[in-house]
């Protein structure tokens, strides 16, 4: 004989309660024992406020995403609206209406700078007292350096136009033509003579100090001296040459003012 357990399982297995009979009223179906638990009213409200507040945090969070939402408590329309027009630049070198650009101006090519004229100088000779000239003419190409009587002529003056550094040509007043050595030459006694300025190496010379305040014309090419020949050293209208410098007063000269 069954057990009541038995005699209460329902097909596949389930076991319904231990009450027998039908429920009155029922028309002869099964009532099932056990139904339902009761409803946990404390518990259910805790759920509850959990899902509205994971909702709501959802929610913002969205909102702040999107820019719906921002700290400063505005979006961003407002914050565009309150920012000021932008203010288009104006370069410094826009063309003005004059045609120059605006705000700049060329600057005035200086001045080009007037010649200064050199103060003519007069060479006197240490062992004759002759000066140094340029004789015959105003025509450099005719002309010759010779020692003459000093008369403050102006084939008697010189201008020491400088050149580069220490060095200078001797320019003739009364000619214009230039005190060189002839032919370039670097041999001792070779000829000084004038020529046309042309700037050339054999035109130039130093004015290098010696004792008492003379000097010695040295020039540049050869480094050879300006001299007067000690065989017609007392003689007026001496043409005159290089020679190696050994400091003598017939290679010394004292200048001044002319």
């Amino acid at each position: 004989m069954a057990t009541s357990d038995e005699q209460h399982r329902a097909p596949g297995g389930t076991v319904y309660g231990s009450s027998g009979g039908a429920a009155p009223g029922s028309s002869g179906g099964a009532v099932y024992g056990g139904g339902p638990p009761p409803p946990r009213p404390g518990r259910d409200r805790l759920m509850t406020g959990a899902y509205a507040i994971g909702a709501a945090g959802l929610l913002t969070g969205l909102l702040f995403a999107t820019g719906a939402l921002r700290g400063d408590g505005g979006t961003d329309v407002d914050r565009a609206a309150q920012l000021p027009a932008p203010v288009a630049s104006v370069d410094a070198t826009t063309a003005s209406p004059g045609g120059g650009a605006a705000g700049s101006t060329d600057p005035a090519p200086p001045p080009s700078p007037t010649p200064v004229e050199v103060p003519a100088r007069m060479f006197h000779s240490v062992a004759s007292s002759f000066c140094l000239a340029m004789t015959a003419g105003n025509d450099p190409s005719g002309a010759e350096v010779r020692q003459v009587v000093c008369t403050d002529e102006p084939n008697q003056r010189w201008r020491p136009t400088p050149v580069v550094g220490d060095q200078v040509t001797l320019v003739n007043v009364a000619t214009g033509g230039c005190l060189e050595v002839t032919g370039a030459s670097r041999d001792d006694g070779a000829r000084v003579g004038p020529a046309v300025c042309d700037g050339s190496v054999e035109q130039r010379w130093r004015l290098a100090a010696a004792d008492g305040g003379q000097i010695s014309l040295v020039n540049l090419n050869s480094g050879r001296c300006l001299d007067v020949p000690t065989q017609t050293l007392d003689v007026p209208e001496t043409g005159l040459q290089q020679w190696g410098c050994q400091g003598g007063s017939n290679q010394r000269w004292t200048d001044q003012p002319g």
